[in-house]
């Protein structure tokens, strides 16, 4: 049958599918936020005249928010000017994308790289409309292959991903269609197509010759009889690997020479060598099985389901045949030719194979499953393997071709249950829904698993931008990904934020204290200013664990509030802290001492010379004593280590800022005592007694003692400027609640501990 596409109600139809998933794409894209790195290098490496990435020219140094916007943004003297430094991918999509740019210059917006996408989308859908009628060899069939990728969470991700794999896709779906003309209609015509498509395919993304080399490879062998035919077809595609390699011949010798530095092409160089080396090929290819499809396919209820149905028809239908071959065999073969079964069975494979020989439809489609079926394995077990990459991202250019084969299965699904009786089909299309409602639970539409690019962080991120509106921003990082992989990511932000300071822990010199280069940076910004510091979440609560750092901020008039903590940027998990200037006053430093429940806060807050700090334990303080309290402690001088001493009388005096005594007793039976004189001439003394030495503890000064007398650390704050006790607190550090205690007119309050505020 021959496909015409002119003035046919079945080109309405489809049109208006295309059109609803379009305005499906735009919708989605207008809610997502841009955050992953990868895309803000599409930009900085199709737009900036700089190195191609930020932080290694601007580590331990001050980021404009200028700079960041001009590796997004093409400016108007760099308008139309092409440079290629990124030896990860060839320069075609850079260079699309810097000529939409160009036309805006000095602004930025996500939908200069959408509006790339949404037209590659749409010639995809085009591409993959012809291509399912070419197989087909029906219309109808042909949109239902086409909508079950058009409408799916794959396509979606392909639009969504500002990168080179939706014109991948649509170069690779071209390559496929034009390949698939000429094996069945054998006209030159489509040659040319395909030269086109292999060359700016190769030029898009490296992993397409992954694809090229599998079409070239079947082609060859389905046609192995027809010489002329595979000649042309092999002589086509040569052509166009030599016009790729001429057009990319000023890096072609730079991309070779990176192939020992650069993971991606490293992958690829390995890949080509993999085809050459079977039995490492099986061994990976089991490997895989065994870490990610199996347990992905156990783990996903509904492709589970869908796969057990198409195995539970395979089973059956194979069956069928075997069966219907066998009776033939017994009733005929047997005994007029004296024919084993088995050879019977070999020489109705062999009129099968010659059979789908003769067929070119039957071929295409053969060849078309092996090409997805080998693509899909050496792009994700081979290409990827000493990168460590598990991203979708890489298949994308195969979902159109998965569609095709799922619109297969679908249909051969319907088909089987149209030869059932109404009541049985009644019966299974009802344990089919009954199976899609338990396994969604009513909650969750069916989609799949991999959904990286649809972005659900709008939240997330709008409370990001709010917190580095018009701030400074400290980027802290243990360690780096690339030396540069995470920070680059808060480009996105360059019309937040007012400059931006990146720092790396551990490749400094030593005697590099990031703390103390923060603190002192945090000084010369004027006082009022907006301060933020952020690491990212795999390196721990950096700051509000780091008790030095937090005092060290405290003593120099800054306070730090926890805002959040798992916020994505760049599709990693970074926490957040606000640093907020207070005026650095006696008054109000007194107000936030008289007022702090928080154990850990409290002891940063009185490590002050003007103060003296007067400490007895009650009864027990072991229990939920832990590192980042004793961290606080040590801050002040104090060198014993209380965690896990049980009962034990403890007694600490510092006086402005220098410890005078500290005594931790070796017997919980026997209690302590100290008597002294503060530096202003106030004598004062001090009892510690655990639970089973008298459970009490006294903190005397001038003969009044001012000790809470509950459990725990029983702190008395001395103002040595004012000549009076300034607070008196004891922290319950036997109970997990780490519980607060000040006496009001005489009486025990208990202070829980308050949440921490945000900004």
């Amino acid at each position: 049958m021959n496909i015409s596409l002119h003035k046919n109600r079945h080109v309405i139809v489809f049109s208006i599918l295309m059109l609803i998933s379009g305005v499906w794409m735009l919708i989605n894209g207008a809610r997502s936020q841009k955050t992953f790195i990868d895309e803000y290098w599409s930009y900085s490496l199709a737009n900036s005249d700089d190195s191609a990435y930020i932080y290694p020219k601007y580590k331990d140094s001050w980021v404009s928010a200028e700079t960041l916007k001009n590796y997004l943004t093409v400016q108007k003297d760099e308008r139309f000017v092409y440079r290629w430094r990124d030896t990860s991918h060839p320069p075609l999509y850079y260079f699309i994308l810097h000529t939409v740019c160009s036309l805006f210059p000095d602004t930025y917006s996500k939908w200069y790289g959408l509006s790339i996408n949404f037209v590659f989308f749409i010639g995809t859908c085009i591409l993959l409309y012809l291509l399912s009628a070419t197989l087909f060899n029906s219309y109808k069939k042909a949109m239902f292959a086409s909508s079950v990728w058009m409408f799916s969470m794959g396509a979606l991700n392909t639009f969504l991903y500002i990168r080179m794999y939706m014109a991948l896709t649509f170069f690779v779906v071209c390559a496929l269609y034009y390949t698939i003309k000429y094996f069945i209609e054998q006209k030159n015509k489509y040659l040319i197509g395909l030269y086109v498509s292999f060359i700016f395919g190769g030029l898009t993304e490296y992993t397409f010759w992954i694809v090229g080399f599998l079409i070239t490879g079947l082609f060859f062998v389905l046609t192995i009889k027809n010489r002329r035919k595979w000649l042309t077809f092999g002589g086509v595609a040569l052509a166009s690997v030599v016009t790729a390699s001429i057009v990319f011949s000023p890096t072609l010798l730079q991309f070779i020479d990176k192939s020992t530095e650069n993971p991606v092409i490293a992958g690829s160089f390995q890949t080509v060598s993999m085809l050459f080396n079977p039995q490492e090929v099986f061994k990976r290819f089991m490997l895989e099985c065994k870490e990610r499809f199996f347990p992905f396919i156990l783990s996903n209820k509904v492709i589970f389901f869908i796969l057990l149905v198409s195995l539970l028809i395979l089973i059956y239908n194979v069956y069928k045949v075997l069966r219907n071959l066998f009776t033939e065999w017994w009733n005929n073969e047997r005994t007029k030719n004296k024919t084993k079964f088995s050879g019977f069975i070999k020489e109705r494979f062999v009129l099968w194979v010659k059979d789908i020989g003769n067929d070119p439809h039957k071929s295409a489609f053969i060849m078309l499953f092996l090409v997805y079926g080998i693509a899909v394995y050496f792009i994700e077990a081979v290409h990827l393997w000493p990168l460590d990459w598990r991203s979708t991202r890489f298949v994308f250019m195969l979902y159109p071709m998965q569609s095709i084969l799922i619109a297969l299965i679908i249909m051969g699904v319907y088909k089987q249950i149209k030869k059932l009786s109404r009541i049985l089909q009644c019966i299974v299309i009802s344990l089919i829904a009954l199976n899609f409602v338990m396994f969604n639970n009513g909650k969750k539409p069916l989609a799949p698993a991999y959904n990286w690019f649809v972005y659900e962080t709008a939240l997330k991120n709008e409370q990001f931008k709010r917190i580095v509106s018009d701030a400074y921003v400290f980027y802290v990082r243990k360690n780096w990904y690339d030396n540069n992989y995470v920070f680059d990511s808060m480009g996105w932000y360059y019309d937040k934020m007012k400059e931006v300071y990146p720092m790396q822990r551990e490749e400094n010199p030593p005697g590099y204290d990031y703390q103390r280069v923060i603190a002192g940076e945090i000084e010369q910004i004027q006082n009022g200013e907006k301060i933020v510091i952020m690491n990212t979440a795999d390196d721990g609560a950096l700051l509000n664990k780091d008790a030095a750092f937090v005092s060290l901020l405290n003593r120099r008039g800054f306070d730090i509030v926890t805002v959040e903590t798992g916020i994505d940027i760049g599709y990693y998990p970074f926490n957040v802290y606000g640093i907020v200037p207070y005026p650095n006053t006696p008054e109000l430093k007194q107000k936030r001492i008289q007022q702090e429940t928080d154990i850990t806060r409290y002891l940063s807050w009185i490590h002050d010379e003007r103060y003296s700090v007067l400490i007895a334990v009650s009864d027990e303080c072991s229990v939920s004593m832990n590192e980042e309290i004793m961290a606080q402690l040590r801050e002040l001088g104090l060198t014993e280590n209380l965690i896990g001493k049980v009962q034990l009388p403890y007694i600490a005096v510092i006086d402005r800022g220098e410890v005078v005594y500290e005594a931790l007793g070796g017997d919980p039976r026997e209690s302590l005592t100290w008597t002294g004189e503060l530096r202003d001439g106030s004598g004062y003394e001090i009892l510690s007694a655990g639970y089973h030495a008298g459970n009490t503890c006294a903190i005397t000064i001038e003969d009044a003692d001012y000790a809470v007398k509950w459990r725990g650390l029983n702190i008395v704050v001395y103002d040595n400027e004012r000549g009076a006790v300034l607070d008196s607190v004891a922290f319950d550090t036997w109970a997990n609640e780490l519980t607060a205690y000040r006496k009001r007119n005489g009486e025990w309050t208990e202070l829980l501990i308050a949440p921490s505020s945000s900004l």
